[in-house]
């Protein structure tokens, strides 16, 4: 079964391979490299630094040796850890350190197929903290400048949620502007195991440092894998390409290897996670949106190509948002026509063309009570304070999961009392409140809680606080501020847009933002003369 497996894996990124062109031999560049370098060796400080944020798990490499113990034993060892650490900046990997033990993971359960498992790297747990040390000289370069501000994906103050803000924030800026917007999302084959050395190598020569620059190309050259699986275990594999899953650099690496996808797509904004990318192009009308779309994923397709990546375009999705009507748009792409749809799934939120949100809450919804129907039994064997940590972690965690985005003001009083019904129910479970005889006042106070509707008003004024720190990821924080506050906009002009209404009006809803300046009824969003930050916070702390 190893062999099976570890066949499938390699055989996967070989068919893919096919039709490009081969991995160039970079060895001289390299051998220029290692004598121009100037080689700064580690500190014991710059590794007592990659320990503090050095997870101590019990998984291991072929050596056998757990993270936890690494970090556990650093303060007898930090000085052979050091020593070790830079005679492998000035030799390179030991040849140990390049193989990876593979276990095959399940992607989605009762799904016992072989294409639905994934290949997941455990590699020495001093190889990774030598790799966590790496990636701190990488920050100190500024991640603006080596993931381009479009990535959100595995940097400070960026996550899942700032990825789908920027991606709203690109929609209704098109819509504010009286305009009509398209996204496209496009799906890649296998991405983090197509990432090729050479085109890596040239293409950070001269912006990165020529030591750091070897190391990370040593790091992803030469390497091998083998898999195991029960007691079994496969032969060892040489692997051309890939950027390992499972390492402590591989993500970071895969996104500075894309990080200059925006020069192909012209005048459209892209945000992205990981391999993840979404593509807003805003236009006046749908034939100009869709002969723009199929010039820019064209782009798109070529630029992905010469990096060595595989486009599936039966899975790339499309779109289309509009306050005047709702389209159905079109594209050619390739061989292959795709239409748009009422709603598309990024980053695990359900996005329709409304922009109501009803989609994803009724999704929600609906696992929220598979959850809370498993943990009725789980519950009776635990007392309150372990059930309340486990609904927190496990229904709350899915229930409120990118909540600025889509928690807002602007949903229905019917979508918002199923939320609502769904928070309680669990939160009941916790108390062993199974006959509904304690009201939901007492609910919010037993269990110290927030109800949903105080949730918006937390996701506005976490946002406002993070304006105020200039916290990153600051362009956007300042783009959704603009979006939402212009002298010529309207009270009743939605930023979380619901183009479903031809006249706004009727209900007047307030957007997220506008919850806080309603409690707070401070003018510092005047973006003419703004407040300074001293008064800003005095007017927060009145909250």
């Amino acid at each position: 079964m190893a062999d099976t497996f570890a066949s499938f894996f390699k055989s996967k990124v070989v068919n893919l391979r096919s039709g490009h062109t081969p991995i160039e031999n970079i060895s001289r560049i390299m051998n220029d490299l290692k004598e121009s370098r100037q080689i700064q060796l580690f500190t014991v400080e710059e590794i007592e630094k990659a320990l503090k944020y050095f997870k101590g798990k019990l998984s291991s490499g072929i050596d056998g040796i757990p993270a936890k113990i690494v970090k556990m034993s650093s303060p007898a060892l930090i000085q052979i850890y050091r020593n070790i650490f830079n005679n492998v900046l000035v030799k390179g990997l030991p040849n140990q350190w390049r193989i990876a033990r593979v276990i095959a993971l399940q992607k989605k359960p009762k799904d016992f197929d072989i294409t639905n498992f994934r290949p997941i790297s455990n590699l020495c747990s001093l190889e990774k903290l030598f790799e966590k040390c790496l990636l701190f000289r990488l920050a100190d370069l500024g991640y603006d400048n080596l993931l381009g501000k479009h990535q959100h994906g595995f940097r400070p103050q960026h996550s899942t949620t700032t990825c789908l803000l920027d991606m709203q924030s690109h929609i209704t800026e098109a819509l504010n502007e009286r305009k009509e917007a398209l996204m496209y999302t496009v799906d890649l084959s296998a991405a983090f195991d197509m990432l090729r050395s050479d085109i890596f190598l040239k293409m950070h020569l001269n912006k990165i440092p020529d030591s750091l620059l070897w190391s990370l190309t040593d790091f992803l050259s030469n390497r091998s894998f083998f898999v195991t699986h029960g007691s079994g275990c496969s032969d060892e594999l040489k692997l051309e390409v890939g950027c390992v899953q499972g390492s402590v650099l591989g993500p970071v690496l895969f996104n500075m290897y894309l990080s200059d996808i925006k020069q192909s797509l012209g005048e459209a904004n892209i945000s992205t996670y990981a391999d993840d990318s979404y593509v807003c192009i805003k236009a006046d009308s749908p034939q100009i949106a869709t002969t723009m779309a199929e010039e820019i994923i064209k782009n798109h397709m070529e630029y992905l190509t010469k990096k060595g990546m595989v486009v599936n375009p039966q899975k790339t999705e499309l779109i289309y948002f509009s306050s005047k009507r709702n389209p159905n748009v079109k594209l050619h792409v390739g061989t292959s026509d795709i239409k748009s749809q009422n709603t598309i799934k990024a980053l695990g939120i359900l996005i329709d063309r409304d922009l109501k949100w009803t989609e994803h809450v009724n999704s929600t919804i609906k696992k929220v009570s598979s959850l809370t129907s498993g943990l009725r039994i789980v519950t009776n064997h635990l007392n309150k304070k372990q059930s309340l940590r486990i609904i927190t972690s496990q229904v709350f965690s899915v229930l409120y999961y990118g909540a600025p985005v889509w928690l807002t003001t602007n949903l229905s009083n019917k979508i918002t009392k199923r939320i609502e019904t769904s928070h309680y129910s669990a939160l009941r479970l916790g108390i062993k409140d199974f006959r509904r005889t304690v009201s939901r006042e007492e609910i919010n106070s037993i269990t110290k809680r927030m109800p949903p509707k105080a949730w918006m008003k937390y996701c506005a004024t976490n946002l406002a606080i993070k304006i105020i720190r200039d916290a990153t990821p600051t362009d956007l924080y300042q783009r959704i501020l603009l979006n939402a506050y212009q002298e010529r906009r309207k009270p009743h002009f939605l930023y979380t847009y619901d183009g479903s209404h031809n006249k706004h009006g009727k209900k007047g809803f307030h957007n997220w933002i506008n919850l806080l300046l309603k409690e707070v009824n401070f003018p510092w969003y005047n973006l003419r003369n703004p407040i300074s930050n001293d008064k800003l916070r005095v007017e927060l702390k009145k909250l």
